[in-house]
């Protein structure tokens, strides 16, 4: 699958475990766009919910299809890699 840096940035944001608010937070993106991209997402499999489901506020966490695909998409675009440093 190829990502959007929008996409690349949510699944940067998802190893940490987050839920959608946390996303929208640490993305600095609104929660309509990180719904938005967390559905595509989770449609895919590059991310599961996990937890607060019952309560429509589940936590977003990077499946190993989601890693592959962070790891290929960091490869192919060396300039537009986020410094883990700066992410966490």
């Amino acid at each position: 699958m190829n990502l959007t840096f929008g996409q690349y940035r949510i699944l940067l944001a998802t190893r940490y475990c987050l839920n959608e608010m946390q996303l929208s937070e640490q993305t600095h993106f609104d929660k309509t766009l990180v719904n938005y991209i967390i559905t595509g997402l989770l449609t895919n499999g590059l991310v599961t919910a996990n937890g607060n489901e019952s309560i429509g506020n589940p936590n977003y966490e990077l499946t190993e299809s989601g890693l592959i695909c962070l790891e290929a998409y960091e490869r192919a675009n060396p300039d537009l890699i986020i410094s883990r440093s700066a992410d966490e």
